[in-house]
């Protein structure tokens, strides 16, 4: 892929189970594959000029997962870590598979960053091997992630009972109560005892909203539906956050073949984040 200056990304982030069924990863692969091929179609309609950031902590499973899949599809690796390397790999070294430490360094290094967590309060290099501090920094990456992805890809059960800190549940909550988009691939965990046997994707996107319009035509959701209204309107914000995306890097692209390149980039790239209303009345 030829590196393109000038460009903002469209930023998927990762979260999910660490468990995965082995039988179960041609059927995941297969719906993250079908999840950003939809991204790109719908949303980027396929633009060539805005490339693709996947932002994983690189955990076992689904983070892995989700971020092999988007490299293949054309994206760059950003791997932030919930702790300094030394000590997030002993997380890896008696890993759920045997080659978990050895895949953590490979894909490290695919990484264009990896940066790393500051300590929860309280928690210091001597103590956050503890499992209660730890979970706190896998609570911090978390949060990182879905404060820089425009959107979320989580491979998860859909279980909301007793979210542990830093857990899937409870990244996915942090994105959804920000009224952020989370595509949910509904996921079986390997560990006995869970309801979900097959993957199914969630409806989400174009299809959620569709569908929201169609049944909300003629009347305001009831409080129990709020959850779902947040949902439809994250949607409706993606859309038109992708929108300009695509519209300040088609701009990039042309302006890269006139002269003053440098200047009226940064004029093109100040007006993105200018307040509408503002612009209109100093253009008044």
């Amino acid at each position: 892929m030829v590196e393109k200056p000038y460009r903002l990304p469209l930023v998927i982030g990762a979260t999910g189970h660490r468990d995965l069924r082995d039988r179960d990863i041609p059927a995941l692969e297969s719906a993250v594959v079908d999840a950003i091929k939809r991204l790109k179609r719908n949303y980027l309609h396929d633009d060539p000029e805005t490339p693709l950031v996947v932002l994983s902590s690189l955990a076992e499973g689904a983070d892995r997962l989700i971020a092999r899949v988007a490299m293949d599809l054309g994206a760059k690796l950003i791997a932030p870590l919930p702790m300094e390397v030394s000590e997030y790999r002993h997380d890896f070294e008696l890993g759920l598979k045997p080659e978990a430490a050895a895949e953590f360094d490979r894909m490290k290094g695919d990484a264009l960053a990896t940066p790393v967590m500051r300590f929860a309060q309280g928690n210091t290099r001597e103590n956050v091997c503890e499992e209660a501090r730890r979970a706190l920094q896998y609570r911090a990456v978390g949060l990182f992630i879905v404060r820089h992805c425009h959107v979320l890809v989580a491979l998860w059960n859909g279980d909301e009972r007793d979210p542990a800190v830093g857990g899937t549940a409870e990244v996915v909550s942090f994105k959804r109560d920000g009224t952020g988009p989370v595509i949910h691939i509904v996921t079986p965990r390997a560990k006995p005892g869970g309801n979900v046997t097959e993957v199914i994707t969630e409806p989400w996107g174009l299809e959620f909203v569709t569908r929201y319009r169609a049944l909300h035509r003629n009347y305001e959701p009831l409080p129990t539906e709020q959850r779902e209204r947040r949902q439809f309107e994250s949607w409706v914000a993606f859309e038109a956050k992708a929108a300009s995306i695509c519209q300040f890097n088609r701009e990039a692209a042309k302006l890269e073949v006139t002269s003053n390149v440098q200047e009226r980039l940064n004029t093109s790239l100040s007006h993105l984040f200018d307040d509408t209303d503002e612009v209109v009345r100093k253009g008044s």
